[in-house]
């Protein structure tokens, strides 16, 4: 298992040159937006630090980039092939499972906005008929969909 959830679905990603510093305010909102339509959370590990989202809350620095919750995203991402310079996202369940993981050779090709963008089209895509899924799984699932459609492309 890699980190406690809460129960609610949590993205981490591993983008080495990101920095709340300097990232633009628009992009936090649609990101903030983004993870209230999911209901999950985000944390970030980058060579500036750690910080975490959460849909209704201000960004919160976890802490420096040499700190336990960087080094468990590093290592999980290495557990996953991860090298020097590569980049990664996970989403993990809300008993700390894995469920998706992506590591891109270099920088990744979206942002993390329009990665989860992608992942709320995925729920609100969800069939009308009964399912056997929770609101929570069905969530989850639309994270993991729209991850893969943003990072591994559209067929």
């Amino acid at each position: 298992m890699v980190t406690v959830t809460n129960g609610r679905p949590r993205v981490l990603a591993l983008l080495r040159g990101w920095d709340a510093s300097t990232a633009p305010p628009e992009e936090l909102a649609a990101i903030r937006a983004q993870l209230r339509g999911l209901g999950a959370t985000l944390v970030i590990a980058s060579d500036a630090g750690a910080w975490s989202f959460a849909p209704d809350d201000e960004l919160e620095r976890e802490s420096d980039a040499a700190t336990p919750v960087a080094r468990a995203i590093l290592e999980l991402a290495q557990r996953h092939g991860r090298e020097a310079g590569d980049e990664a996202v996970f989403v993990v369940d809300g008993d700390g499972e894995v469920r998706f993981a992506h590591v891109e050779e270099g920088v990744l090709q979206t942002t993390l906005a329009d990665a989860l963008a992608s992942a709320g089209e995925a729920v609100l895509a969800a069939p009308e008929a009964h399912t056997l899924f929770t609101q929570r799984e069905w969530a989850l699932a639309g994270l993991c969909a729209g991850f893969s459609l943003a990072l591994l492309g559209r067929a």
